[in-house]
Parts: C-alpha cells; structure tokens; sequence
C-alpha cells in the first residue's frame, strides 16, 4: 500500500509540474491574434480570439465595389449578395447597414487561388499555416487534423482541415440567420 501510495504521489506531483510548463500554448501565440482561451483535444485546436482577422479573414471592405476592387477574378453578385467564387469554393457576404461594411455569411474553400488576408491558402502546410498564428512550433502539432478559431465576441467559427499536413480546407461559419449556400 505504501509504495501505490508513493508511486501516486509522485504521478501527480509530475502531472501538476508539467502542466505549468512555459511550453503552453498561451506562451507561444502571437500577441496580435489577441487569444482570449483554447482547448485541445486528440486531433483538434480550438483558438478562442478577439482578433477582428476571424470577423474580416479577407479585409474590411466599405462596398462590393471595394470587394471587387481587390477580388476582381472572383467577385459575383448572386440574389443580390456579393461572393467570392472559384470551382467550388466560395464565400458569402452581406452588406450590414449598422456597421456599413460587408460581413463574411459562410465561406467554403478548397481552392488555393483564394487567400485569405494573412496569405492562407489550401496546399499550405500545416507548419506555414501555425506560423500565422504562433511564434514558434506546438508540442502535438503533429496530431493536430482541425484547427478550430472562434469569435469570443460573436458567432464566427473557422475551420482549417488539414490532411498528411497539408491545408485541404477552409470553412467560415457564423451565426447570421441567411441562406449560406
């Protein structure tokens, strides 16, 4: 009983030291992504930010003619809302008359062609896309298949997929009640 005891004892004592190791995740986020928390799981990183990069990935445009000013190749109108489409992939605004700029609806990228304001494409490595968000390299990054960032202010979620460590997806979700095809 004694040794089980000790053998315990010192278990904990090992899991609490490593716990409050300066490898932490916070320890090694870029200060201007502005984390405000995180979870980890088995193959998923949740970043929880109020980076105003999770509400305007592409930038913050005024009008649709400044949106198609930077997208020219991409830009479509379709039922009256401004998108960005290339293959299958698109993203969809609307125009919110509060704030006077168009807001991201939902966006679905497959396409290397669509970057994202901090140059994320898909066909990145899973190494060049924690770059973006990191100064240097995670301790699990090799498990990790979802990167997961979250509006901590309001509803805006986006997930980078990767596969054998290459970005194969982007998708952007937000909490607006409109059609987001």
């Amino acid at each position: 009983m004694i040794k089980l005891t000790a053998t315990l004892i010192i278990c904990y004592t090992t899991l609490a030291f490593g716990q409050g190791k300066k490898n932490d995740i916070k320890e090694k986020v870029k200060t201007d992504f502005e984390l405000i928390d995180y979870k980890l799981s088995t193959d998923t990183l949740t970043l929880i930010s109020s980076s105003d990069f999770l509400h305007y990935p592409f930038g913050v445009f005024k009008d649709n003619k400044a949106l198609k000013k930077e997208y020219p190749n991409l830009f479509n109108l379709k039922n009256g809302f401004p998108y960005l489409t290339l293959g299958d992939s698109y993203v969809k605004f609307f125009f919110d008359d509060d704030k006077k700029r168009l807001e991201t609806v939902y966006a679905k990228i497959t396409n290397p062609e669509i970057r994202l304001r901090n140059g994320i494409a898909t066909g990145m490595t899973k190494y060049e896309v924690l770059t973006r968000f990191f100064n240097s390299s995670l301790d699990n990054a090799d498990n990790l298949k979802v990167l997961r960032l979250e509006s901590g202010l309001l509803g805006m979620w986006h997930y980078y997929t990767f596969d054998n460590n290459v970005l194969t997806s982007i998708y952007f979700d937000t909490d607006y009640q409109l059609d987001k095809n």
